[in-house]
């Protein structure tokens, strides 16, 4: 399986964040992307959940998909390649080693316990908003001074609209601050929100989640999520027909999904001997997945153990893994593993909090890894200036 790295010098998402604030006149925090120049007094982002580049590619000779990929580059996810890292790098505009959400599950030091970052709960039987509810300022723990605010300080007016429910909990706090958040009900009126928006605002970002549900439940290659980019792909076509001269739109995606049979996933929770050799449960994602070792001399059993036992899964060390993550800053390097599982191939590594629920296991679809379908993602640009 060919394995590919971010491309942070100019070909991700978080160069696509910068060549916004650049668009804007606004102050950059890292380089924008090459060989490419956004203009427009206006601009509307779409990010469609897990539309990833190898699935255009499979379906290619469909008109729509087709007229979308003509418009479109090809750039990266960063890494892990997953929503709540990804979403955060495009909304901060800077590396996931220095924002410091990197995946659903973090072992948070300085709280002592494990958070799921998507709700911002205490895992694995915490609620939604526990940080907030406990009194923990969020932009001291991550990173949240975001592209939002940075326009803003230029007079630039952002909208962010998003499914029903997510406007204002957990890791929302960070993504959309500085924006105003509305949310929508279905996939249609997703669509006439964000236009309504654009006439008040000078950049609309939308969100769209209906492909990853659809993946990690049915799989990337089946007819369902087949129908679904089609019919994505037609709502697209016919919703740039709609935005105005003066707007540019552009399209893309935080990560693509591998698909995974049932005999790639493993239960980590038979694998007594590794575990023991941890100080805290396995966290982050089962393709990207964080050891912390109970002691230092124990890297290289842990090493050893996975030659043996899981060949096919690569154990990155720190400089490995900041190279990955764009740089780690001290606060983030904290909380890192000692050493993180990648797989080579479509495996996944599941060790579940919560034994009792098990959806996670059971998904045909997954993502966070380094292969193409999951880093691989579209960037489409359409205006008529």
């Amino acid at each position: 399986m060919d394995l590919t790295s971010p491309r942070y010098d100019g070909e991700s998402l978080v160069n696509l964040s910068n060549s916004i604030l650049k668009m804007f006149g606004a102050k950059e925090r890292n380089a924008p992307l090459k060989n490419v120049e956004l203009s427009g007094r206006k601009a509307i982002i779409i990010l469609v959940d897990a539309l990833g580049w190898t699935g255009l590619e499979r379906m290619s000779k469909v008109e729509d998909v087709r007229w979308f990929m003509d418009r479109s580059t090809q750039i990266t996810s960063v890494f892990p390649s997953v929503t709540s890292t990804a979403l955060t790098s495009l909304s901060t505009g800077i590396t996931p080693g220095m924002h410091g959400i990197l995946g659903t599950i973090l072992f948070m030091n300085e709280l002592g316990t494990m958070v799921n970052t998507l709700n911002m709960s205490v895992a694995p039987t915490g609620s939604r908003d526990d940080l907030l509810n406990l009194g923990y300022d969020l932009g001291e723990i991550y990173h949240d001074n975001t592209i939002f605010d940075e326009l803003g300080r230029e007079g630039i007016r952002s909208a962010a609209v998003v499914p029903k429910g997510l406007g204002s909990t957990g890791i929302s706090h960070i993504l959309y601050k500085g924006a105003d958040v509305l949310e929508y009900h279905t996939l249609f009126d997703a669509f006439t929100t964000a236009l309504a928006a654009s006439k008040e605002h000078q950049l609309v970002y939308l969100y769209l989640t209906h492909l990853d549900t659809i993946q990690h439940t049915y799989g990337p290659s089946s007819q369902h999520y087949e129908y679904a980019l089609v019919e994505t792909m037609h709502l697209l076509r016919r919703f740039s027909d709609k935005v105005s001269p003066e707007t540019t739109l552009l399209v893309t995606a935080d990560h693509g999904q591998i698909d995974v049979r049932q005999e790639d996933v493993v239960d980590l929770r038979r694998h007594g001997q590794l575990l023991g050799m941890l100080m805290v449960p396995p966290f982050g994602e089962p393709r990207a997945l964080q050891l912390k070792v109970a002691d230092k001399g124990y890297a290289e059993a842990v090493r050893s153990y996975f030659d043996e036992f899981l060949p096919t899964v690569d154990l990155l060390d720190m400089s490995r893994m900041e190279a990955l993550l764009g740089g780690v800053s001290d606060k983030v390097r904290k909380r890192l593993g000692d050493l993180m599982a990648v797989p080579r191939d479509s495996k996944v590594l599941i060790y579940l909090l919560k034994p009792s629920d098990d959806k996670l296991a059971k998904f045909k679809g997954h993502h966070a890894g380094l292969s193409r379908d999951e880093m691989l993602i579209p960037l489409f640009m359409a205006s008529s200036q």
